[in-house]
């Protein structure tokens, strides 16, 4: 049995949220996501893929800003709350990439029944990865986690 990270609760309990960085690798890009959105504010914790790890972090906490003050973001629609010069696209991720990218938050949650929602950025021309004319090389960095 894993241990909630003091760190977490410390974080929830101060900010509403924790940011749980993960260094990419040479088969998975860097992601971070958030633990205690959910518990906190009823909204999916928020996971992103691809970017600087510095620049994902403070994406998930403009996120968490943006909850606590009462608005929620919906799957499938983007929205420019997030990233004031570009749009984003949240999408509901399915639980079956949960154990593959989620483990503190499966640990603080003691389950898998939290939703979470990817953040999704677009290509220079304004694309998304499922989209006809998606960067090709930038499809790697955002893997597709919904159903």
């Amino acid at each position: 049995m894993h241990h909630i990270d003091r760190n977490i609760v410390r974080d929830i309990k101060e900010y509403g949220w924790h940011v749980v960085r993960v260094i990419g690798e040479e088969a998975s890009p860097a992601f971070a996501y958030s633990v205690g959105l959910y518990q906190r504010f009823g909204h999916p914790e928020a996971l992103i893929f691809g970017l600087d790890l510095d620049v994902m972090h403070e994406i998930i906490n403009v996120v968490g800003d943006t909850v606590s003050e009462g608005i929620s973001f919906i799957s499938g629609q983007s929205t420019d709350t997030v990233l004031h010069d570009l749009s984003v696209v949240f999408r509901s991720v399915d639980r079956s990439y949960f154990d593959s990218y989620l483990g503190r938050a499966l640990v603080f949650y003691s389950n898998d029944s939290f939703p979470v929602q990817q953040v999704f950025w677009p290509d220079p021309s304004g694309k998304f990865p499922w989209q006809d004319g998606y960067a090709s090389e930038l499809k790697s960095l955002q893997p597709l986690l919904f159903a």
